[in-house]
């Protein structure tokens, strides 16, 4: 499978078609050098997963997340738009009796804030990965939200604005 992209002449990483600047290094990406790319390529440029941890560490390019509508240090140079990341879950049996237990004895449910902490993180690693996709090195503005699908299932998303940023000098 191939999709166009612009490769960057700085770092060579692959960006989105519509990027004007890298979502790596912060360089001007030259319009007219469109091309056909693997898409193991587009990967393969970009940060991954593991790289969002350390957000600001000055040598390495990572994924920078904030709920804040800036990012101190940093201007931004181009917005790419709303990215998001939905997870769904069910507790599964003994979760659900467990949970039902401590209702009637009282205290918290360790087994139900265990699950919905992993489907916060399960949302926020799809969101992630969907700034990813557009060329984007920061997500501003993330926000959760969550409510209840079909019986004991609940859904998760995590959304934010995908934007290009670089140090202020």
């Amino acid at each position: 499978m191939t999709r166009k992209g612009k490769k960057c002449a700085a770092c060579e990483k692959v960006n989105v078609v519509g990027a004007v600047l890298c979502g790596r290094c912060g360089g001007e990406l030259n319009a007219a050098e469109v091309k056909e790319y693997g898409a193991h390529e587009f990967k393969e440029g970009g940060s991954t997963g593991t790289d969002t941890e350390q957000g600001r560490s000055g040598d390495s390019q990572k994924l920078i997340t904030s709920t804040a509508f800036d990012i101190p240090g940093y201007e931004i140079v181009d917005c790419l738009g709303l990215v998001r990341g939905v997870a769904v879950r069910i507790p599964h049996f003994l979760q659900q009796w467990l949970a039902g237990l401590r209702v009637l004895v009282g205290g918290r449910s360790q087994e139900l804030i265990q699950l919905s902490e992993s489907t916060r993180k399960d949302a926020a690693e799809f969101m992630r990965a969907d700034a990813e996709r557009v060329g984007a090195n920061a997500v501003i503005g993330v926000r959760y939200d969550g409510a209840p699908v079909i019986g004991l299932a609940s859904e998760v998303i995590c959304y934010g604005t995908a934007v290009i940023v670089r140090r202020r000098e």
